[in-house]
C-alpha cells in the first residue's frame, strides 16, 4: 500500500490557455504499526454549499461564444454556443434573500455553471459576466417568470455576483473523517 493520495485531474481547454484543477475522490493515509504493518484510513472528500443536482444531462445552445471549446468534469461548452451539463452536477441554485420557484431552477443551473467556468479560468470573466447574467434573465423569463421579478434577479447578480466569478472564491474541497 502507498501512503499518497489517489488523484484525477481534469485540464480544461480554456480563452486563458490551459489549466489544470485536480480533485481528490477519495485520500488514503497509512500509520505503521510498531510491527511494519500499516492501517489504512480511508477519506472521502466533498465540497459544501450545493443545494441541487442533475439527474440528467442538460443540453442547451447559449449566447455564450468561447474561441476554442471549453472541456470540464461537469460538462462542455462549445464555439457555437453549444452547453451541456453532465447528470449529477451540483449547484447552489438561486442565491440571497429570495424565494426559489419552478421559474427559477434552470436560470440558475445555467448561470451557476458560467460563473464555475470563469472561476476555473475556462471563461474570461471581464468577456462573459455580462452576457451570463443576461442568459440568467432571459431564461427566467421563459421559464415563466414575471420581467419584473428577472429583472431585479439580473440586477442583483449585476450588483453583488462579482465575487461568485473571481477564481480567488472557487469553492474548498473538504476531507472526512
Amino acid at each position: 500500500m502507498q501512503n499518497a493520495a489517489v488523484r484525477s485531474t481534469v485540464s480544461p481547454f480554456s480563452e486563458c490557455g490551459s489549466s489544470t484543477r485536480s480533485f481528490s475522490p477519495l485520500l488514503r493515509t497509512a500509520a505503521p504499526f510498531s510491527d511494519g504493518r500499516l492501517i489504512v484510513q480511508k477519506k472521502v472528500t466533498y465540497t459544501e454549499g450545493y443545494r441541487y443536482q442533475l439527474e440528467a444531462d442538460y443540453d442547451d445552445v447559449i449566447e455564450v461564444r468561447p474561441l476554442c471549446k471549453v472541456v470540464i468534469e461537469h460538462g462542455s461548452l462549445d464555439v457555437d454556443g453549444t452547453l451541456k451539463i453532465l447528470n449529477a452536477y451540483a449547484w447552489d441554485g438561486p442565491s440571497g434573500p429570495t424565494v426559489r420557484t419552478k421559474s427559477s431552477i434552470r436560470g440558475s443551473l445555467v448561470h451557476d455553471f458560467l460563473y464555475q467556468l470563469m472561476r476555473e479560468g475556462c471563461l474570461d470573466e471581464a468577456t462573459w459576466r455580462d452576457m451570463a447574467d443576461n442568459i440568467l434573465y432571459r431564461i427566467l423569463v421563459e421559464d415563466g417568470m414575471l420581467r419584473f421579478r428577472a429583472w431585479y434577479w439580473r440586477q442583483g447578480v449585476k450588483w453583488f455576483g462579482g465575487p461568485a466569478g473571481d477564481p480567488a472564491n472557487d469553492k474548498l474541497m473538504l476531507s472526512a473523517p
